[in-house]
C-alpha cells in the first residue's frame, strides 16, 4: 500500500533521528528532543481522570478514525507533579492509507515527559484489532509533542486501517487543562479535538504582548 509513500516516510524518519535531532537518552522529552526507542511504561495510572474526551471522529484525504484523550490527575507515576495526558488513536478498517504521526499541543513552558503504555495495562481496554507501538517521540517545538508510526528498520509499524495506536502518553507538571486541537498525519492532515495544557502564564503574558503590539502597529498605519 502505497510503497514509495511509505519508503519516503522511512528515509524522512532515519534522516530526523540521525542527522542534527539531538536523542534524549531519558524519559524527560525537552525541547527539540527525540525519544529513540520510546520508553514503555506501564503508568499511568488512571485513578485520577479528570475528563475523557471518547472516541472523537477525524478524516483526511484518504483515511478516517478516531481520537480518544484523556487528562489524569494525581497520577503517582508522573515525575513532574502535574496533569497526565494520554491519547489514542485508531485508523478506521474503511481507509485507503496508513496513518504515520500524531501531533498534540499545547506543551509551551512545561514540562514533559513521554512514553507509551505496555497494552493491558491500567488505562481503559484498546478496542479489537492490532495494536501499534509509535517509533519514536519527539518535541520539534516548544508547543507540540508527536509520536511518529513507521515502519522497519526504524519501527514496529505504520498505523495501518483496521488498527489502533497503545495509549500515547504525556507527563507534565501543568496544573490545569484546555480543550485543543491534534492533528493526524499521512500525506494529508486531519484535525480534530482533544486535550492539552492550559499554556503557561508567562506564554500568555507574551502573546497578549504581541498582540497589543500588532494591534497598536494597526491603528498607527490606519
Amino acid at each position: 500500500m502505497h510503497t514509495s509513500s511509505n519508503r519516503s516516510r522511512v528515509i524522512c524518519a532515519l534522516f530526523v533521528l540521525f542527522c542534527g535531532v539531538p536523542l534524549a537518552s531519558g524519559l524527560p522529552l525537552p525541547v527539540g528532543g527525540t525519544l529513540y526507542p520510546p520508553p514503555l511504561e506501564p503508568d499511568p495510572m488512571p485513578g485520577g481522570i479528570l475528563f475523557t474526551t471518547g472516541p472523537l471522529p477525524f478524516m483526511g484525504g484518504a483515511f478516517s478514525g478516531t481520537l480518544e484523550s484523556v487528562v489524569i490527575a494525581n497520577d503517582p507515576t508522573n515525575p513532574w507533579g502535574g496533569l497526565t495526558f494520554a491519547y489514542m488513536v485508531t485508523n478506521n478498517a474503511g481507509s485507503t492509507n496508513d496513518i504515520g504521526r500524531l501531533t498534540v499541543v499545547d506543551f509551551t513552558g512545561w514540562q514533559t515527559d513521554a512514553s507509551y503504555q505496555a497494552p493491558g495495562a491500567s488505562m481503559p481496554p484498546l478496542p479489537p484489532g492490532g495494536v501499534t507501538a509509535p517509533a519514536y517521540i519527539n518535541r520539534p517545538t516548544a508547543d507540540v509533542v508527536g509520536f511518529s508510526f513507521v515502519g522497519f528498520p526504524v519501527g514496529p509499524g505504520l498505523l495501518t486501517p483496521g488498527s489502533s495506536s497503545t495509549w500515547l502518553v504525556v507527563q507534565t507538571d501543568a496544573p490545569q487543562w484546555v480543550h485543543t486541537m491534534a492533528y493526524v498525519i499521512d500525506g494529508s492532515i486531519a484535525g480534530v479535538p482533544s486535550v492539552g495544557p492550559i499554556p503557561e502564564p508567562a506564554s500568555l503574558a507574551l502573546l497578549g504582548l504581541g498582540t497589543a503590539l500588532l494591534l497598536r502597529r494597526r491603528e498607527s498605519r490606519a
